[in-house]
């Protein structure tokens, strides 16, 4: 079945693309069937946005997940990399995302080579519909944003209004422009999850998740691309 652009949630802006069926169905059926193996392993996240809202880390609250990361490009400068040199991460199971990837270049021409990280995400189920605070993933850089649903479920992801100004470069301080802005932000978009569906947006575009209340998980796979060609000179991990 062919892929096809997604027209239900009206005028978006240019960088807002929504495209159904963009996942083969055998493509879907590979990454499912590895995430939901005994060998898949999850990482826990207190918090899925970056906030600090909560001084009682034992209370529940309505944003934590689960969360895996599949591979990761590491700037020599970037403040968390301790190795002093430029590298690509990838995880014991990158390969079966990789065809994935190659869709996405050779359909949407977003390249491999400008991929900066890439995780798959776990919700559970929540009484809460509540979405996550509004935040962007890598602020530092000049990315594109892509999000692909793989199962049915519930939970929108929200795009917002709002761009985040380019001064801000760490993601505390775009969630904290957020909080100081909050009054002017508009929900664009709830995007509700759908297997195969991919949303792309700019990088710098708020948006949040929310947990589904209907199924007993949401899973998607968030993906950002540099806009710009890296460096060549890095190793791979």
């Amino acid at each position: 079945m062919m892929f096809t652009e997604c027209k239900e949630y009206g005028d978006l802006p240019p960088d807002v693309k929504i495209y159904d069926n963009f996942v083969p169905d055998v493509m879907l059926d590979m990454i499912n069937t590895r995430i939901d193996s005994f060998e898949w392993p999850w990482f826990w996240l207190e918090e899925s946005t970056y906030r600090s809202k909560y001084t009682d880390k034992n209370a529940p609250t309505w944003d934590e997940g689960f969360s895996t990361l599949v591979m990761l490009r590491s700037e020599k400068e970037d403040e968390d990399n301790e190795m002093n040199e430029s590298f690509i991460w990838r995880q014991m199971f990158y390969k079966t995302f990789e065809p994935l990837f190659l869709h996405v270049e050779y359909t949407l021409g977003y390249k491999v080579s400008r991929l900066k990280r890439a995780k798959v995400n776990l919700n559970t189920t929540a009484p809460s519909v509540e979405p996550f605070e509004p935040h962007i993933d890598i602020p530092k850089y000049d990315t594109v944003t892509g999000l692909v649903c793989l199962n049915e479920s519930d939970g929108p992801t929200y795009l917002y209004n709002h761009i985040c100004p380019e001064h801000i470069v760490g993601a505390y301080e775009a969630l904290q422009w957020y909080r100081d802005n909050k009054d002017s932000f508009e929900c664009i978009a709830a995007v509700e999850p759908k297997p195969g569906r991919i949303i792309i947006f700019d990088g710098r575009r708020f948006h949040s998740g929310s947990r589904p209340s209907k199924y007993k998980k949401r899973l998607n796979l968030n993906i950002n691309w540099l806009k710009e060609e890296p460096s060549p000179d890095f190793r791979i991990l």
